[in-house]
Order: C-alpha cells, then structure tokens, then sequence
C-alpha cells in the first residue's frame, strides 16, 4: 500500500543525510554541473563554425548537439546513483558520477522511450504528457537499482512503482518550482528573445513581443547563463535530487511488482 510521504520531514531527513555524506554533496554537484557546463560551450562552439548552416544540414553540430545531450543524461545519471547511495547511509566516491555510462545503452533507451511518450502526450494534449512523464519518472532509477534489467522492465516496473506516488511527486516538483524557474530564468529569456521569434517567422506567425537583445556573443551568453544556473542549482539540486531518491526507496518498499508469468516447461 502507498504511503503518505511528510514532505517537510523528508526534506530534513534527505538534508541530515546528505551533511552526514562522506563525499559533501555541493562539490559532487559542482563537478556534475561543471562537466555540464563544458559540454555545453564545446557543442556551442561547434555550431558556431556552423555559421547560418540549418542545424538538421550540418552534420557536425547535429552530430555534436546529439553527443552534448547523450553524455550530459548519462552524468544525470551519475547524481541519481549518488542521491540513492548517500540516502541509504553507503558510501559514493566522485567516480559515482560516471558510473552511468556502465549501463550507457539502457539508459539512452529509456530516456528515448521517455522522449517520445512524453512527447507524443504534449502533442495531443497537456495532461497526457503529464501522465506519462510521472508514469515514468522511476524509469532511471530503476535502472540504477538493477542495471541488468531492459530498458523495457525499467518502464514496467516504474509503472507500478509510481502506482499512489503521482501527486506527492507532483508536489515535490512545486515544492522546487521556484529554484528551477529561477535557475533557468537566462535561458528563459533567451528563448524569448531568439528561440521563439525564429520559431514564429518560420511557421508565419505574428510575433510581437518586442525585448531588448542580450549584449553578449552566443558562447558568452552560453558560459554567463551555464555559470547562473550552476551556482543557483548547487542551492537546491543535491536536495531534490537526493529527496526523488527517498520516494523511489519508499515506493519500491511499499509497491510490489507483479511477476511476470513464467513460461511453462515443455
């Protein structure tokens, strides 16, 4: 049976447990966030040499946009192993971080799987995306409790492990809300001004919200808005990161999942 999880107590044990951690959180997500931040400006700076090339017409940024993305998840899921391991009071070294790309296929399968339900359920509709994408939320770290299983039982069995977990996930994710907004509020602008318009002027839409353009270069816009994010997530990321782990222990605890039947002996 789900549980009903007290969310400001969660929060203070998640938070005793990542000051008792032997590796501090904040300089893991440091590095984690680092690392993101690199990738970032080498896939930027890639694209440049791309000049007014269409993305989906030069191979090498396309080629360097899919890599960013596949190793910046693949490091997400390095901070989930981490978030798993300090909560039940074991030991994570640094090398936590890359211990994803163990497994590196399975996970690229899910988070695609992901993608495309998701994806599909934004494009009907809002609430169909919702859905899935709480449906699946487990779906990784499943994938770090028991790297050998498929992609395919990591999206099964998050299925029924989420089964009475949706809302309070749900009210984890407004609990953070703010933070995130705030960390992304560059990068919200700078989809505003540059990412929308374009998008408004190719599909012959009226766009008339007039802002200021940023006076920077695209890769010093990428390293100014990388470093914003990166020091507004170090406030909040060890601790959300940390308090999905404790759900997905109290939901696996309290959800069993239903065996598959077994196929009779000839």
């Amino acid at each position: 049976m789900p549980k009903i999880i007290d969310r400001r107590q969660r929060r203070r044990e998640v938070r005793d447990c990542l000051a008792s951690a032997q590796v501090p959180p904040r300089p893991f997500f440091a590095l984690y966030l680092g690392l993101v931040t690199v990738i970032d400006l080498l896939s930027v700076a890639v694209q440049l040499l791309g000049g007014d090339t269409p993305l989906l017409e030069d191979l090498p940024s396309l080629f360097a946009v899919v890599l960013s993305n596949l190793l910046v998840q693949l490091l997400l899921v390095g901070t989930l192993l981490y978030a798993l391991t300090v909560w039940r009071g074991q030991r994570a070294e640094y090398g936590t971080l890359f211990d994803g790309f163990a497994f590196a296929g399975r996970c690229v399968a899910v988070i695609l799987m992901q993608l495309v339900l998701v994806g599909a359920g934004l494009t009907l509709m809002l609430l169909p995306g919702a859905y899935f994408f709480y449906v699946y939320r487990f779906a990784l770290f499943e994938l770090c409790e028991d790297p050998g299983i498929s992609a395919l039982e990591a999206m099964r069995r998050s299925r029924f492990h989420v089964m009475g977990y949706k809302r309070q996930l749900f009210a984890l994710d407004l609990s953070f809300l703010p933070w995130i907004l705030l960390s992304r509020l560059p990068a919200l602008y700078q989809d505003l001004v540059y990412v929308l318009p374009a998008y408004a002027q190719v599909y012959g839409l009226n766009w008339n919200l007039s802002l200021p353009a940023i006076p920077l270069s695209p890769l010093a816009q990428t390293a100014v808005f990388d470093l914003f994010y990166l020091v507004v997530a170090l406030l909040y990321l060890p601790v959300y990161t940390a308090a999905q782990a404790s759900y997905f222990d109290t939901a696996k605890e309290t959800n069993a999942i239903p065996q598959l039947p077994s196929k009779p002996e000839e």
